[in-house]
């Protein structure tokens, strides 16, 4: 008689097999063997823990490190915006909510209030918290229902808004979490090589950079260059207008991608070379580097370092000889 894998699967689901154990076993080693362990906890004193910001990657872990230094402190009001690779929010996390935020390290904070920051449980903290690892902190002058918002567009493309009591507030919130991504953002590894045209975002690596400072700020420089250059490249070839669907929208999500590259790597660069001018970790002193004319009503601004050529507004393409030299073999590939 042929046993179906139906009559085979409705047979074990009635009747479980039983594990199975030599001859010479006996029956304490199958009670120790079905025993429920019980639980241990282990206090800080003896072994620290090592508690993660973890979504859906395996490979997204941010480490969240007790003793990090504190860059800023404070009460915000936090809206989701925009969910991840800028999707619509749901109704239920659209709605403004109160936090007292924390600044540590590479992950903001945010508890229910100024008390609960003494909570030794990271582990529940780090329900709310986010990374600012490769994120952009800019002043949101569009919102019109509330004052000194400023928006933060994390690593997988999330976007929050919050605002804060005072302008002076809101200016050292957006100056420090740009400082922090700046600094300890490690470098991305270079893109795949495959035969995939359908445009997706890098994976950007959420360990904490080994470089120095200087070290750092050369690598924005460098990356900055790279992503101008596919940027001009990109705009060179724009799709035919008959062109529709998937490749159209493939165009204009890179677009998009290279455009906030391009304003991210500009503001790290010129936290950088503040932080640098100033020569010491007076996070006060940092602020004042990197200040500019005022450009609303008791809005103190940033100002791009127009010391690097790279971030001039009027500044051409850079290495016009090699953009010609890219632009050309790409219309001799065409033509082929």
């Amino acid at each position: 008689m042929f046993l179906t894998p139906q009559v085979l699967y409705n047979s074990i689901k009635l009747e479980r097999l039983e594990w199975a154990f030599d001859d010479d076993d006996d029956d304490d080693y199958y009670e120790e063997f079905h025993q429920p362990k019980p639980e241990t906890h282990t206090s800080y004193d003896e072994e620290p823990r090592r508690f993660t910001l973890s979504g859906l990657n395996p490979f997204q872990e941010i480490p969240a490190v007790p003793n990090a230094v504190t860059y800023y402190c404070g009460l915000l009001h936090r809206k989701l915006y925009a969910d991840t690779d800028h999707k619509k929010a749901p109704l239920g996390k659209r709605s403004w909510k109160p936090f007292y935020a924390v600044l540590k390290g590479m992950i903001l904070y945010l508890y229910k209030n100024e008390r609960s920051n003494e909570s030794t449980d990271l582990g529940e903290n780090l329900k709310t918290a986010l990374s600012v690892h490769h994120a952009l902190a800019t002043p949101d002058k569009e919102h019109s229902k509330h004052r000194n918002v400023f928006r933060l567009q994390t690593a997988d493309w999330k976007v929050f808004l919050f605002y804060t009591r005072t302008a002076e507030e809101m200016d050292s919130w957006v100056k420090r979490v740009n400082l922090v991504a700046a600094t300890f953002s490690a470098p991305p590894l270079p893109a795949a090589v495959g035969s995939q045209r359908r445009f997706s975002r890098p994976l950007l690596p959420t360990s904490m950079a080994k470089l120095s400072q200087e070290e750092q700020l050369k690598a924005h420089e460098i990356k900055m260059r790279m992503i101008i250059t596919e940027l001009v490249e990109h705009q060179s070839y724009p799709p035919d207008r008959r062109v529709r669907g998937r490749e159209l929208q493939d165009y204009k999500l890179k677009l998009q991608y290279l455009e906030f590259e391009k304003c991210r790597y500009e503001m790290y660069i010129s936290a950088l070379q503040a932080r640098l001018l100033t020569g010491t970790d007076d996070l006060k002193a940092f602020e004042m580097a990197w200040c500019s004319e005022p450009e609303g009503p008791g809005y103190t601004g940033m100002s791009r370092a127009h010391s690097n050529p790279m971030l001039n507004n009027e500044a051409s393409p850079p290495d016009s000889s090699m953009m010609r030299r890219i632009l050309s073999e790409r219309r001799a590939h065409d033509a082929q």
